[in-house]
């Protein structure tokens, strides 16, 4: 407790001056972890815990990202933020700066019922940020009578919700950000019970919530996701859950702001599934995410909102193309990259991109191409095959060829897969990586092009795993040719060891 006063000081100085020559060289001296009492957490609260004591936790990370030339600035504030919160929790300065970023297009009235809604929350470090898309309406002088409560900008021209939000978050000056459409309003309490979910939850980067559905007659829907608590759901392994699904919806997010730059806030390429890159994006990094398990969102349903909008640019598949080849230079995700490919065929995508792909599509699939080159040729992989690959995505076009098996895309991309079948074998740094596939039946194709080529090295008395664990995951979570015998030497490697396996391995044949 005796070095509590220097660390209050200290992440006092970090958060209000952000390059404290004092602190940073307190830092340095290497101090004992603070002690702080564990916040409450909030009702209906969903998370792994931390294994720190939060106080400790973001005192931990100070103290290392001191050490750092280039550590990020807005990282090391959020940790002094906190940190100085947590020591202070009675000081109104020390609390977290919550800054809400709303966009609007033509939505006038609505929007100044989303602003309403988060003036009358009572949470004192709160910045209300509108940046107007170009609006045919005059949202500016709809808002006017919230003074300097309001940070508004208007776009010069409308530039897509992307770029709203892009400019918004340049003009934040917050630890948090809560993302807010303009038809929506957040429920009483919602930003102080979110910010105290991070208190709490100390390594969490990103919390959601469900929400009420309204529609125009005023009828509601309680909405709560089907995924979550279960191992789909982000809070349990985000990689998973942020990638796999559509987890949340984007006016339930409240997020780091560090973070949001570290994955490049919203890519203004897209005007429509902009929100699933960036959750993507955040699965990629592994993001910790949290949840309240109860409503803090009224989501209004609009005949214009747009995830009820058609698609006639192919947003989505951009989306699909864009995070497929964000996903390529990580081989341990791998397993997930044939689901990614299949966004491609969402709403009718495919036949866009199968024509002749223009703009920012044609780019991005001439990207998906030049990585599958590489990757064919020896570049960029190390130990590993791409035979597996190949055949994750030679079937998502096998399951999907009725959708055209030929095109400006799916013809290269057929023969940039079929040059790959051809490539070197895999081995056992290929399985090593695919076994701890999250769903091997999902990765049924590359599995079975990995264990074709081990089948004929168990033969040779070469195993490449343990004999006892043929009978395990993932080579007992499909079916295969060889399981039944596979099945028949694990029992003997259990029974009588490894030696006596690799016998019988070699007299089946």
């Amino acid at each position: 407790m005796a070095e509590e006063p220097g660390w209050r000081r200290a992440a006092r100085a970090l958060a209000l001056g952000g390059e404290d020559p004092a602190a940073l060289g307190w830092l340095a001296s290497v101090p004992a972890l603070p002690d702080a009492a564990w916040p409450p957490a909030p009702e209906a609260l969903l998370a792994r815990p931390s294994a720190q004591a939060p106080a400790a936790f973001h005192a931990q990370r100070l103290r290392a990202l001191a050490g750092v030339a280039d550590a990020d600035p807005l990282e090391r504030g959020w940790h002094a933020r906190w940190l100085w919160h947590l020591l202070a929790p009675e000081d109104p300065q020390a609390l977290p700066k919550v800054s809400v970023v709303i966009p609007v297009y033509n939505r006038a009235g609505l929007v100044v019922s989303a602003v309403e809604s988060v003036l009358a929350q009572g949470y004192p470090a709160t910045e209300v940020i509108v940046v107007d898309d170009g609006s045919a309406d005059d949202p500016g002088a709809a808002l006017a009578r919230f003074g300097d409560r309001v940070v508004f900008h208007r776009l010069e021209r409308n530039r897509g919700v992307s770029a709203a939000r892009n400019a918004a978050l340049t003009l934040a000056t917050g630890e948090l950000v809560r993302l807010l459409d303009s038809d929506d309003t957040l429920l009483p309490g919602a930003l102080k019970t979110q910010v105290d979910a991070f208190a709490h939850v100390p390594d969490a980067l990103l919390c959601f919530s469900g929400f009420i559905q309204r529609w125009r007659d005023d009828s509601t829907k309680l909405y709560r996701w089907p995924d979550i608590g279960t191992p789909l759901c982000p809070t349990q392994r985000p990689v998973v859950g942020l990638i796999h699904r559509f987890p949340f919806l984007i006016s339930t997010v409240m997020v780091a702001r560090h973070l949001m730059r570290r994955a490049g806030n919203f890519d203004p390429r897209l005007r429509q599934h902009e929100d699933r890159l960036l959750f993507q994006r955040f699965g990629l990094m592994e993001a910790k995410c949290i949840a309240i398990d109860r409503p803090l969102l009224d989501a209004r349903v609009e005949p214009d909102s747009l995830a009820r909008a058609d698609d006639p640019r192919g947003y989505a598949a951009l989306c699909a193309l864009i995070f497929l080849n964000d996903l390529l230079p990580h081989p341990e995700r791998w397993d997930l990259a044939g689901f990614v490919l299949q966004q491609c065929f969402w709403r009718g995508q495919w036949q866009l991109l199968n024509e002749q792909p223009h703009g920012h599509l044609a780019e991005e699939a001439a990207r998906l191409l030049a990585w599958l080159d590489d990757f064919t040729d020896g570049r960029r992989l190390a130990q590993l095959s791409p035979r597996p690959l190949a055949a994750e995505f030679a079937e998502v076009l096998r399951q999907r060829q009725a959708e055209g098996a030929n095109g400006a895309f799916a013809t290269p991309l057929r023969d940039r897969l079929a040059r790959m079948a051809c490539a070197r074998a895999p081995g056992p740094a290929d399985l090593a990586l695919w076994r701890d596939s999250h769903n091997p039946p999902a990765n049924r194709a590359a599995l079975l092009s990995i264990f074709a080529e081990l089948s004929p090295a168990l033969r040779a008395g070469r195993s490449w795993v343990p004999l006892a664990s043929l009978d395990e995951r993932p080579f007992r979570s499909l079916p295969h040719p060889w399981r039944s015998g596979w099945k028949r030497i694990a029992q003997t490697a259990r029974l009588f060891g490894e030696r006596a396996a690799k016998v019988v391995a070699r007299v089946r044949g």
